[in-house]
């Protein structure tokens, strides 16, 4: 999406009130928090920097998209764990791939997915 669009308030990053409330919540208990996306780091900063409720950016970490490899390789979150030098048992990856079973990224780390049932942000 082009900065524009954002900048003259046209669009806006969509994101669920209950994320947004979790998101500060953990970055305020020392949690390290990084996004990973099939988005660029570019679109990724664009959206969560004009939400509706503000520049979010601040409460990331990092980001990290498929030039580390695809979201369904374990190998991309292993990638992810020696970038941010955390052992993979340290890491929580939350999800919206819904797969079944449920993919564990890497042997030793966990991963949860989420959504929320078609509901609007």
């Amino acid at each position: 999406m082009h900065p524009s669009f954002y900048n003259s308030g046209r669009l806006d990053g969509k994101l669920y009130r209950d994320a947004k409330t979790n998101l500060e919540k953990w970055k305020s208990e020392g949690l390290k928090l990084y996004v990973y996306s099939s988005g660029s780091v570019y679109a990724q900063k664009l959206l969560f920097g004009n939400t509706e409720f503000g520049d979010l950016t601040g409460l990331f970490s990092g980001y990290f998209d498929t030039t580390t490899g695809q979201k369904k390789d374990a190998e991309s979150y292993t990638k992810i764990a020696e970038k941010i030098n955390l052992p993979p048992e340290e890491i929580l990856f939350l999800s919206d791939i819904i797969q079944d079973p449920p993919l564990t990224p890497t042997v030793d780390s966990s991963n949860i997915q989420c959504g929320q049932n078609n509901r609007s942000p």
